[in-house]
């Protein structure tokens, strides 16, 4: 079966939106446009207020492209899905609709969600495909992608929380890192900058960890996007 346009769609938007997202971080973080009023610690905590402001984003956005692709590619390559959760032969999805349907949780409240990108991976294992990428994009992220993929998710967690649990997480995940806000705006060391994808702040290595992810899906896909600065 050849691609359906539903899943190069959802690259290109998703593309499109992390885009955005590296012209705000640009202007924000590396050339420092904004003009905010009020203090030296005013100014200081509202800057870290838009600097967790971004990570939220990149956060939602990739969790809004990876449930896409996910449903696009089980739409593509139902077989496996429908071995293990619809157990019918006659079963064959049209659109996203059809597979949301099998994993809405609590009564039709909500829909399934992962706890991290390896949780995430796995299901695609289960779902979809365990040895070929064209099928399978989620298999295109290596364990490195994934393990700072990961970290991230442990990040956003706490930001949008709050809570004992996800702050223990958080402090294991970076120790010695105060808040998420403060982590995320720090300049890396010159001396390792050379491993972290040559970023000069921590939120930008984040951000070049979403941007290869992208690629390497889009690449397994043979899905041919325009390259992101």
């Amino acid at each position: 079966m050849d691609d359906k346009r539903g899943i190069k769609e959802t690259f290109m938007t998703y593309q499109a939106r992390l885009k955005g997202l590296c012209c705000l971080y640009e202007d924000v973080v590396e050339r420092r446009s904004c003009n905010l009023a009020g203090s030296d610690r005013t100014r200081q905590t509202n800057f870290e207020r838009l600097v967790e402001g971004i990570a939220i984003q990149l956060a939602l956005t990739w969790e809004i492209f990876t449930r896409d692709a996910l449903l696009d590619s089980i739409v593509d390559y139902p077989e496996k899905f429908r071995e293990r959760e619809v157990k019918d032969p006659n079963w064959e999805p049209k659109a996203r609709k059809d597979v949301e349907k099998v994993l809405i949780t609590d009564q039709g409240k909500r829909f399934i969600s992962f706890k991290n990108a390896s949780d995430l991976v796995k299901h695609a294992r289960d779902w979809i495909e365990t040895t070929d990428e064209k099928k399978n994009p989620f298999l295109a992220l290596d364990l490195g992608l994934v393990r700072h993929l990961n970290r991230f998710v442990t990040l956003r967690n706490h930001l949008v929380h709050r809570s004992s649990y996800s702050k223990d997480a958080f402090n294991k995940d970076f120790p010695g890192a105060k808040s998420p806000g403060k982590y995320l705006k720090e300049k890396i060391n010159e001396e390792e900058v050379s491993k972290r994808y040559n970023q000069k702040y921590e939120l930008g290595y984040f951000i070049e960890v979403f941007k290869r992810s992208l690629s390497r899906m889009a690449e397994a896909k043979s899905i041919a996007l325009d390259p992101l600065s």
